[in-house]
Formats: C-alpha cells, structure tokens, sequence
C-alpha cells in the first residue's frame, strides 16, 4: 500500500500516518500563530522589525536576503491565513474591510465594497459605546441585507481588546493537530469505503486489529495478491487445494474456513460471488460488538492456520483453531479486564439550603437562523419562582448559543435582586469552561469571562451539568420562543 493511502485517517481506511511536508507546515504554524497573539514576545519583535515592520505576519512578503528560518516560518503563512479571524472587543484594532472577523462559519469576511471617503475604517465605528450594542441603522444602511445580519450576529464586548483566534475550535488557540486538519484538507473516500472506525474500536490485540485492516484493504500477502505484483506462483490455496487463494476464496469459501464459522456459531457465510469488501462491510453492519470481537479473532486464526499450511505443510485441524480462537479471546478478555481501574466517583456538591434554583437552556433553528433560550427560576423549597425566555441574537452554533443563554440568565436573576444561586445546564461542555480557569480567545471567550464575573457577583453561586431529562422546562420554553414567532 502507498505511503498516500497510509496517511488516510483510520476511519477512512487508512493508518492515520502524518504527512510529513503537511505536518512540518502545522509546526511552523505554531510559530507563525505566536508572531500574532504574542507580539511583545523578544523573537516576535526581532522578525517584526527585520521583515514586517509596518504590517503583520499575515501580509508579510519574504524580503530581501531573508534567512533559512523566515523562509521556513512563511511557507506557514497561507495556512494561517485560512484559519485564523479576529475576535471584536471594542473594535479599535480591526478594520471593517480587513481581516476577516465576523462569527459567521459561512463567511466571516465583510465582502462589500469598503466607501472612497473611508475606506480604513474600524469596526469600532459601527459599536455604539453608550448601549454596548451594534449602531443598527448604520449597519443596515451601510452594508447589503445579508453582510448586515452577519454583523448584527456577531457577538462582541467591548470591555476586552480585538484579538487573533483559530476558526473551528472552542477554545480558539492553534494547535499542530487542528493546523494540520486545516493543511491536509478533507479526505476523499469512495462511496463504497468501509468505514473503519468500528473495526479499530474492537476490543481486541492490536495484531488482531490490523490483520483485520489488511484483510479488508486486501494486502494480505496471499498468492493472488503476490502475483500481480510480479511473482509467478502456481496459485492454489495451500489450505484445500480446491480453488486459487484470493481475500474472498480464504475467509469465506474455502471449505475449512466454513467449518470454522459454523463451529464457532457465527452466521457470516454468504451465498453467491460477493467480494470481500462488502462481505466485510456487511459483516460490520450487521453483527454485534461480542460476535465482531469473534470474528476478528477468527480472522486472525485462519491467516495463521494458511501460514502454517505454506511454511510447514501442516493445515491445524478445525478443533485446534476454534480452541485458538476461543482460548485466546478469553485470555484476552481476562487480560485487559484486570488492567481496568474504576474511577472514584465526584464527591456530591453540597446542597444549599436558602439558594434559588436556576435552569437554563439553549435552542437553535437552523433554517431560520434564530436562537432562542429560556430559564426558569424556583425557590429553594423547589416551588415556581419567575422564568424567562426570549431571541439571542448570535450564530447557530451551540456552543456560543448555550453561554450566552447562561449569561442572560445570570444577568436576569442577579437584576432580581438573588445573593445565592445554583445555575444548572445541559451543555456540559460550556459548563466545564465556565468553570475551568481556562482563557479561550474565540468569541465565546467574552461570554465565558462575562458569565464568571457574574456568578462571583453572587453571595454564593455554582453551575452545574445536568442532563437534558432534568432541563426539559427551559428546553420547552426555549422553543416556545420560535413557535410564538410563527418560524
């Protein structure tokens, strides 16, 4: 197989191999990425001034006479430039018709003719700093219906400066692993491909599990496959002697791997020609997890089985092999089970006895682009307090939905005069970062500091993950918003 069909991912079919040019390029990024968030920083200075004094990294040209290392460091430039955006604070370090900056994932770039009279202009201008909102009429009459929304969506605060941030993660930092995904590109895989995240996933050795990828890929070095490769051998399988040896004639008609399956109770024999791509990928589909650890190991064991027939004429018995299969399955089992250690379980939260409960949720309705939350608030004894629900303006995307439902809910309950609260969501991935010490550079950055300055306003206040049985008050009223609206 091909170093390029090895660099595939593994649920694609491939081993997952680095690109080697894809993934020195991700490295460089790294450097390239701290020119930009660290320009203080004494190397980030010293290439400032010998190579882009008046402009940033991302417009920098190669210079005259540049060294090894600049020359290493820009072939980094053009990934970085797919990837990284601006992040609005008080608008004063972005230019409207620059970099791209809004939260769009469609289009964050403002593609609009900038006006002759000021063509430099800074995204602060279109901020009303009274209201900390967007000047909707400016926007609306300066720039197209669709650009304009795309604007009135993109959340900001202007208490923070603009910033640099990486497209496509939370936390909005480049790392060689994200810039890589972004160099290499999505995979190409044809339609009939097996998808190979589940065979790597079976709890089994990992010889085991790659026997398996060789067989499904059909490199296993069978007579068939030596012969188009130049070899000329008499092919007969060594196994029976009935038929030539192919991935197909091995596993799945040769008379001694029938034997096997039906010996060890698995109903994979099928009747017909059908090639061993899709006699795998319907073996796949349609087994359970217990009888696909099975069949991998018995995949295992009839390869062994047609070595020992090539290298020392012996074809094992079908009893001895069904015993190989099973014996070593078991030992296996009882091998990796012992390693598993139970992790000890969260200490519970102690309960505040004189503190309000508070639900919060998120919906998004992509067609429309609308985003709603609700909240709803009880006493401490559980009984009904005062809820709340109504349109976010932001993007679709749920994560920044979800935080900016928290920090209206916060907002909303601090404005009813609460000292303790207990805030509970279903996004536990925004409940982490709330409650992380983590600093995320991408727009849901801002909320997230927004939301940590708001509990600790309270006298006492926690937030906590529940699931979404738990939250089904806020999700109903969540919808309710689009429902109320006729969307």
């Amino acid at each position: 197989m091909s170093w390029q069909r090895l660099t595939i991912p593994k649920k694609f079919g491939g081993l997952g191999f680095k690109q080697l040019h894809g993934f020195n390029v991700a490295m460089l990024g790294k450097q390239g990425w701290r020119f930009l968030v660290q320009p203080k920083a004494l190397v980030s200075r010293v290439f400032k001034a010998r190579y882009f004094p008046k402009s940033s990294f991302l417009e920098a040209g190669l210079g005259a006479n540049p060294s090894y290392c600049w020359r290493s460091i820009l072939a980094a430039q053009d990934l970085l430039r797919g990837g990284v955006r601006r992040r609005i604070g008080d608008g004063r370090k972005t230019l409207t018709w620059g970099p791209p900056w809004m939260a769009s994932h469609s289009n964050s770039v403002v593609d609009s003719s900038p006006p002759l009279f000021m063509p430099n202009m800074p995204v602060h201008f279109l901020i009303d700093e009274r209201s900390n909102c967007w000047r909707m009429e400016v926007v609306r009459q300066w720039f197209p219906s669709v650009v304009a929304d795309r604007i009135l969506r993109t959340p900001f605060s202007a208490a923070h400066e603009d910033g640099w941030f990486w497209a496509g993660t939370l936390h909005g930092g480049y790392s060689v692993k994200d810039g890589y995904r972004r160099h290499v590109g999505e995979v190409e895989v044809a339609a009939n491909e097996v998808n190979s995240t589940r065979c790597w996933h079976i709890p089994v050795a990992p010889k085991i599990k790659v026997c398996l990828w060789r067989a499904i890929k059909n490199i296993l070095p069978t007579i068939s496959n030596l012969n188009t490769k130049g070899l000329n051998i008499v092919n007969v399988c060594p196994i029976c002697g009935l038929g030539e040896e192919t991935v197909e004639h091995l596993f799945l008609h040769c008379p001694y791997a029938v034997t096997i399956w039906a010996r060890l109770g698995l109903r994979v024999i099928r009747e017909g020609s059908i090639s061993a791509h899709a006699w795998f990928w319907e073996v796949v589909q349609t087994t359970s997890r217990s009888e696909l650890q099975l069949f991998a190991w018995a995949i295992w064991a009839l390869w062994k089985a047609r070595n020992a027939a090539v290298w020392r004429f012996q074809v094992p018995t079908p009893s001895s092999t069904v015993c190989l299969v099973t014996d070593t399955q078991k030992s296996w089992s009882r091998s990796t089970s012992s390693r598993a250690v139970g992790l000890p379980l969260p200490s519970p939260r102690p309960v505040r006895s004189g503190a309000f409960k508070l639900f919060v949720d998120a919906a998004l309705f992509p067609p429309s682009s609308m985003v709603s939350f609700g909240c709803v608030l009880f006493n401490h004894d559980g009984s009904f307090f005062a809820a709340l629900n109504g349109e976010l303006v932001c993007e679709t995307d749920p994560d920044l939905a979800e935080a900016m439902a928290c920090r209206r809910a916060l907002g909303w309950a601090r404005e009813q005069g609460l000292t303790e609260l207990e805030v509970f969501s279903d996004c536990s991935r925004v409940v982490d970062a709330i409650n992380g010490e983590s600093t995320f550079l991408s727009y849901i950055g801002s909320i997230i500091s927004d939301c940590r300055g708001l509990l600790s306003q309270f006298n006492y206040a926690t937030l906590s993950f529940v699931p979404r049985t738990s939250n089904v008050v806020a999700h109903v009223l969540a919808k309710r918003v689009v429902m109320e609206a006729g969307v």
